[in-house]
């Protein structure tokens, strides 16, 4: 049987003050920094459902601006 993770406070919180500057992928290394876990790593996934679930939804603004500083970064964002 699969370990099951209960987000804390800080977690959502955290989540919460950054999703709109930071990507899900840049979100799930901080998470893994800050929050690390005793089995598994955060991945972009479990951000974006966590993020999904309260309704965290970036502008196309947002959306634009994280495609951009991907690039310069050298990573590939799907449309």
């Amino acid at each position: 049987m699969g370990h099951f993770h209960r987000w804390t406070k800080a977690e959502t919180n955290l989540l919460i003050r950054k999703y709109r500057t930071v990507g899900d992928t840049k979100l799930a290394n901080l998470f893994n920094e800050k929050f690390p876990k005793k089995v598994n790593i955060w991945t972009f996934r479990h951000i974006a459902k966590k993020r999904s679930y309260l309704g965290l939804k970036r502008t196309k603004a947002e959306e634009h601006r994280l495609r951009c500083e991907n690039n310069k970064d050298g990573r590939h964002f799907r449309s």
